[in-house]
C-alpha cells in the first residue's frame, strides 16, 4: 500500500511538472521577442510605448550588438528566439534575408527611393551619419585651431587629441574607414590612417566612446555620431559640429520580422505598429536623418542639410571583411 501511494505521488509530481513546463512553453510561444540594436534610452522608449499601445501583447526587448545579432541569426536561422530585429546593420539583414518574412504588404511609399529595398525583405530603420566633433573650450585652452579637412588632422599640434571608433568593433569607426577609403582610395586611406594614428589617444571600443572623451575632457577632436554629439549640445556641452569637404559619412540600419512563427499573429501586430506608428516617433526624437520623403528636422541644434559622402559598398560584407582585414591599429 504505502509502495502504490508512493508511486501516485510520484505520478502527480511528474505530471503538475509537465504542466508548468507546458504552461512555460506556452507564454514563451505568445511572447514577442525583439532583438534591438538601439541605445537603451530608445529601448525604453519603444517599451514603454508598446505596452500603452498594445497592452494585450507580451513583448521582450533584447539589447544586442548588430554583431552578436547577426552571428546568432547566422547560427540559429528561423529557429531563433527573436522574432523581430530592429536597428541591424542594412550589411547583416542583406547577408540574412533568406530567414526574414518579405515585407510585400507594407506600403514604402513615403521611402525614399534609395532606401526602398527591392526584395522587401527588411526595411530601412535609420540613416545615421558622422561628423567632425570638437571641444571648443578645451581647444580654446590650448589655443589651437579648428581642422577644415582631414590632411589638418595631422598636424603635430593635435597630437594626443584625437579619438576615433575601432571599425573593427563599431559600425562608427566602420563607416569613417568606408567613407575615406571611397574619397581617397584603399591604400591611399590606409596610408593616411598610418600617419592619422600618431595623433590618435586610442580607437575606442563603442561608437559612442569618442564623444564621452570629449566631455571628459580627454580629447579635444572625434570622429562620432551626429545625433550623440547633438544630445551633448543640447544638454550645455561646448561641443561643435564640423564636417568636412567629403560630406558626413553615414550608414542605414534595418528592421525586419523573422520566418516562421510560431505566434505570428502577434509579430505581425507588432512589426505592424513599429512600421507603421513607432518609427516616426523614433524619428522625431532621436535619430532624425532623413529617410522618408518630405522629412523635416525638428530636434533643436541639429544640422540641417546635410551633404552626405560617398559610402558606395557600404553594405558589401565581403568588402568590409577585406577592409578589416587591413586594420591594424
Amino acid at each position: 500500500m504505502k509502495q502504490k501511494s508512493s508511486s501516485i505521488i510520484i505520478f502527480l509530481s511528474v505530471a503538475v511538472l509537465l504542466f508548468n513546463l507546458c504552461g512555460c512553453a506556452k507564454r514563451d510561444s505568445q511572447r514577442v521577442v525583439i532583438y534591438s540594436c538601439l541605445e537603451s534610452f530608445r529601448n525604453q522608449d519603444m517599451i514603454e510605448q508598446l505596452q500603452k499601445d498594445l497592452p494585450h501583447i507580451s513583448v521582450n526587448v533584447q539589447s544586442l550588438s548588430t554583431g552578436k545579432i547577426a552571428s546568432k541569426l547566422k547560427a540559429e536561422g528561423t529557429k531563433s528566439e527573436g522574432d523581430i530585429i530592429i536597428g541591424l546593420d542594412t550589411a547583416y539583414s542583406e547577408s540574412l534575408k533568406d530567414y526574414l518574412e518579405p515585407l510585400n504588404g507594407y506600403d514604402d511609399s513615403l521611402y525614399l527611393d534609395e532606401f526602398k529595398i527591392p526584395g522587401r525583405e527588411y526595411a530601412i530603420w535609420e540613416r545615421y551619419g558622422g561628423c567632425i566633433v570638437i571641444n571648443e573650450a578645451l581647444l580654446a585652452e590650448k589655443g589651437l585651431p579648428e581642422p577644415t579637412c582631414y590632411e589638418d588632422l595631422l598636424k603635430p599640434e593635435y597630437k594626443n587629441l584625437i579619438v576615433m571608433p575601432d571599425p573593427k568593433s563599431t559600425g562608427t569607426g566602420y563607416l569613417f574607414l568606408e567613407n575615406m577609403v571611397n574619397f581617397m582610395g584603399e591604400d591611399e586611406a590606409f596610408d593616411y590612417l598610418d600617419q592619422l594614428v600618431e595623433n590618435i589617444i586610442f580607437f575606442t571600443a563603442s561608437g559612442s566612446g569618442p564623444v564621452n572623451l570629449l566631455i571628459q575632457g580627454e580629447a579635444a577632436i572625434g570622429l562620432g555620431l551626429t545625433f550623440t554629439v547633438v544630445q551633448e549640445i543640447n544638454n550645455g556641452m561646448p561641443f561643435k559640429i564640423i564636417y568636412f569637404g567629403e560630406g558626413s559619412p553615414y550608414n542605414t540600419s534595418s528592421f525586419a520580422m523573422l520566418k516562421d512563427r510560431d505566434n505570428a499573429e502577434d509579430v505581425a501586430a507588432v512589426f505592424s505598429y513599429l512600421y507603421n506608428h513607432f518609427i516616426y516617433r523614433d524619428k522625431a526624437l532621436f535619430s532624425p536623418e532623413p529617410v522618408f520623403k518630405n522629412q523635416t528636422i525638428t530636434i533643436p541644434n541639429y544640422p540641417q542639410n546635410i551633404v552626405y559622402g560617398d559610402m558606395k559598398d557600404i553594405n558589401d560584407i565581403k568588402h568590409k571583411e577585406n577592409l578589416l582585414k587591413r586594420w591594424r591599429y
